[in-house]
């Protein structure tokens, strides 16, 4: 994602999901399915033509406001509570009715222990900022993972 958004113009995957996220034998991940990416312009927006899966969409994209590099990042912060939970966001309800995440108590952690549970939880919720400029870029999140 870092790789993307640095381009010139940036590119705005506008689909990040856990789904399109393809894990080799040695634990490199790679991103997937770029139907609907979009080379950002200088204004840095693009619309959204279609929703194909809300559970992973900031709320300004499902609110109709063009997908930005901001939205690819919100979508990152739910697949870090996806990788602590081990669980689909919004599995019992329609997605379309979520209205946040509930991150389980350290102790509750489907994997266990996590030692860097306080950073981790840090950097889900920057991601979820609700003011898009306030999100973390990939740059510092890629910092951060270090």
């Amino acid at each position: 994602m870092l790789y993307l958004h640095t381009r010139t113009p940036p590119i705005a995957h506008r689909d990040l999901k856990s789904a399109n996220l393809l894990v080799d034998s040695q634990w490199h991940v790679k991103v997937a399915d770029f139907n609907l990416s979009r080379a950002l312009e200088s204004n840095l927006s693009a619309s959204t033509l279609f929703i194909t899966n809300p559970r992973w969409l900031s709320p300004e994209v499902l609110s109709g406001h063009p997908g930005q590099l901001a939205a690819d990042v919100w979508a990152f912060g739910t697949v870090l509570w996806e990788l602590a939970t081990w669980r689909l966001p919004f599995e019992h309800m329609n997605p379309f009715q979520g209205s946040g995440l509930v991150v389980p108590a350290p102790g509750e952690l489907p994997s266990g222990p996590c030692s860097v549970y306080r950073e981790y939880v840090g950097l889900m919720r920057d991601c979820w900022h609700r003011i898009p400029a306030k999100r973390p870029h990939f740059d510092q999140i890629v910092k951060r993972l270090r």
